[in-house]
């Protein structure tokens, strides 16, 4: 994540092609668009190596993608992925955009996760998330505090998004599938 309304997601060239042919590409794309202003897809690797049906299915994916809003990046490695993200997030800092919030695969510290967690919340950044967690204590608090508690600390617009995120219930959608990816 880049802020709070920007999402990047790092697939290798390898990785993305499995997630097209089982089924998760487009259902993540379509949660993160759900979930963010901006999303970035980064498709690290080279595209160089694949054999003719691959090109073709991957070019089909990243055309589909960049029609649904969502920027679709190539770096040749993981050095130029780290090079690319740290450019995009010091130019959002000189324009006085959010601060970064970097979800790292592996072991991650309690506290990392408990300010995480906060984070996945509309509105609320870094800053937010320790103020909270400092009023109320810990996860528990933070979510039993009322409307007025919360509203005190997010203003207005971002206590009522907190709580309606936390009461919208769960309805569970069929999967998509892709059924045809001949081109």
């Amino acid at each position: 994540m880049l802020g709070n309304d920007t999402c990047i997601e790092r697939k290798t060239v390898r990785d993305f092609l499995s997630s097209i042919y089982d089924g998760r590409l487009f259902n993540q794309v379509k949660r993160m668009r759900e979930l963010y202003k901006k999303v970035v897809l980064i498709v690290e690797g080279d595209l160089l190596g694949l054999d003719g049906r691959e090109k073709k299915i991957l070019y089909s994916a990243i055309s589909r993608i960049i029609a649904e809003g969502i920027s679709v990046v190539n770096t040749p490695d993981r050095d130029a992925t780290v090079e690319f993200i740290a450019s995009l997030a010091e130019k959002r800092q000189k324009e006085g955009l959010q601060s970064i919030t970097a979800r790292r695969k592996g072991r991650v510290e309690e506290k990392e996760r408990t300010l995480f967690i906060l984070q996945g919340f509309p509105g609320i950044g870094p800053k937010l998330s320790e103020k909270l967690l400092i009023k109320f204590g810990s996860l528990k608090g933070v979510f039993n505090a009322s409307y007025g508690e919360l509203k005190s600390i997010l203003g207005e617009k971002k206590a009522r998004a907190f709580v309606d995120t936390l009461e919208k219930r769960f309805i569970r959608k069929e999967e998509e599938k892709i059924t045809d990816l001949s081109l």
